[in-house]
């Protein structure tokens, strides 16, 4: 089908180029066109100030004008010859050239200008495009029959089979929802119907019922705004918690001014400059994790204690030192069980001081028994 597609469009784009490139030659004349009528337009006027010259000259050499078939008087005739530029004489050829002139320059005003650079451009796109789609279009051809090859044809014709028969199921289905879409209308419609009808009766028990629910509607439409509000409140509220957690873990505090709430209730990273971070390294996402999460402990109506399953094993050791600093503040009570390799145990005892309650280690006595026991 894709196939199909891609030659269609190139076939119809090259009658379409075939259309345009029909007035080419108006593009191709353009340019050399304007010249020339620029050209004449000085033409005609060197043209009609001669006519205008040979005209005044036989005025003065007749004494009587052609134009308007009256004789000149010698006041006049006087003035005109002063006009006259030196040997300027009445000419019929000058008249004729004239003509001449107008008649190319009514010519070349004629010419419609027309350039089709943008429109080739468009269509020999749209041709470049589908040849890359008639392309790729073979290439999963080829592909999908090197799938096929060797398959059984039995087993072929089976799936075929099953196909076409599980698109009728589904076009049976969607004609089946068309069908009730169309009575629940009928429906919605009747009770429309039966509402109006109950309206105009005015009885005092249908006005009470209007009433009360009117009543409830209104409260529901409270409710839901109120359930709006809290929601936006609680997402600036867990944005907040997340931004404060997030700077005291974080070793890029210049940079990062804050998270945000993304559409996917996520947190984003903010820069200082207000873009978002696009690609966060594994270091970073687990950072994020744990403000998100110290984030939902601190906006919880319910808190409970945090259990952390090896948070370390993506962190530098600044950020562990950050997040171990960061821990106390997330909630009352915080849980790490950590692998042997990802801390130093001294180091993180130094770190919490006083916040480190206890501390336990899993002694392996044997390949089937391990026992917890405080650790020294």
């Amino acid at each position: 089908k894709d196939l199909k597609t891609a030659r269609d469009t190139q076939e119809s784009k090259r009658e379409e180029l075939k259309k345009v490139m029909a007035e080419a030659w108006r593009t191709v004349l353009d340019a050399p066109v304007v010249v020339a009528k620029a050209k004449a337009q000085e033409a005609v006027k060197d043209a009609f100030a001669l006519v205008v010259t040979s005209l005044r000259a036989h005025a003065v050499e007749t004494c009587h004008c052609g134009t308007c078939d009256q004789d000149v008087p010698e006041a006049v005739r006087a003035r005109l010859a002063s006009t006259l530029p030196d040997g300027a004489t009445a000419s019929i050829t000058s008249e004729f050239a004239g003509v001449n002139i107008l008649a190319r320059a009514s010519d070349l005003d004629s010419f419609v200008r027309k350039d089709v650079r943008g429109e080739v451009r468009l269509i020999w796109e749209a041709i470049r495009s589908a040849r890359l789609a008639e392309a790729e279009a073979q290439g999963r051809l080829v592909e999908a029959n090197k799938t096929l090859d060797g398959r059984d044809p039995d087993e072929l014709r089976r799936r075929k089979t099953t196909l076409t028969e599980i698109g009728g199921k589904i076009q049976a289905s969607s004609d089946a929802i068309r069908g009730h879409d169309d009575k629940i209308a009928e429906h919605d419609e009747a009770i429309a119907r039966f509402s109006r009808r109950l309206a105009a009766a005015g009885t005092p028990e249908l006005a009470a019922f209007e009433q009360r629910e009117r009543v409830i509607a209104r409260a529901q439409a409270v409710f839901e705004a109120a359930v709006e509000r809290f929601k936006d409140t609680l997402r600036r509220r867990v944005e907040a918690s997340g931004t404060a957690l997030f700077l005291q873990m974080t070793t890029e505090k210049r940079d990062y001014a804050r998270l945000e709430i993304n559409d996917h209730y996520g947190l984003t990273i903010i820069h200082s400059d207000g873009r978002a971070e696009d690609s966060r390294s594994a270091g970073a996402e687990q950072v994020v994790a744990l403000a998100l999460m110290g984030a939902l402990q601190a906006n919880a109506p319910l808190r409970g204690p945090i259990v952390m399953d090896t948070p370390f094993g993506r962190l530098d050791r600044r950020h562990k030192a950050n997040v171990v600093t960061t821990l106390p503040s997330m909630a009352k009570q915080v849980v790490l069980l950590v692998q042997e390799g990802e801390i130093d145990r001294a180091k993180i005892r130094n770190l919490l001081g006083g916040h480190l309650k206890r501390e336990y280690q899993l002694d392996k006595q044997s390949a089937r028994r391990t026992v917890v026991a405080a650790a020294h």
